[in-house]
């Protein structure tokens, strides 16, 4: 079917495959309208370009000491992603969780993103390393830890857990 760009949406399936709804010409029978819409899957991978406004996967940042300048800079929160590459949880929030368009504003609006594997991280601090994965920490822009979350959290809990955290300590506040 030919898809003009107004007519088109893409949407990601599970598979990661693109999906494409096309509307197709109007017919009329009478006085109803029948409008035929036909669904084309493509065997195209979705790319990385497509998935960066879906996740967190462009916004995480690694462990570096100048974080906590940026922080401190623009009046953020840090919140710190614990993972590993063995975490079935991990991925389960990489897939869930981090990709809430709310979750997603919230940290934009107050923290600074930062994703660290202990195993790998040399530079990262060894208290972390003791932390079972997934763990969320939310740190101030001096590095006081002030909230430690182990396991999953669904992007509701995510969502109160960064927005109290804010509130509590006054960023993004006027």
């Amino acid at each position: 079917c030919q898809i003009s760009p107004l007519r088109r949406v893409l949407l990601l399936s599970p598979s990661r495959s693109r999906s494409f709804f096309c509307v197709m010409p109007v017919q009329k029978f009478g006085s109803i309208t029948i409008v035929t819409l036909v669904l084309a899957l493509a065997a195209a991978p979705v790319h990385a370009e497509d998935l960066e406004e879906q996740g967190m996967e462009s916004r995480w940042r690694p462990w570096e000491s100048v974080i906590f300048e940026m922080a401190n800079r623009e009046g953020k929160l840090v919140v710190l992603d614990l993972v590993a590459e063995w975490c079935a949880f991990c991925k389960k929030m990489d897939a869930t969780t981090w990709r809430d368009p709310a979750v997603i504003a919230a940290i934009e609006a107050d923290y600074i993103a930062v994703r660290a594997d202990p195993e790998k991280d040399r530079g990262l601090p060894e208290r972390f390393s003791t932390y079972p994965r997934p763990s969320t920490v939310i740190l101030s822009a001096d590095g006081d830890e002030l909230y430690h979350k182990t396991g999953y959290l669904a992007p509701q809990w995510m969502l109160w857990t960064l927005q109290g955290a804010a509130l509590e300590h006054g960023v993004g506040q006027p």
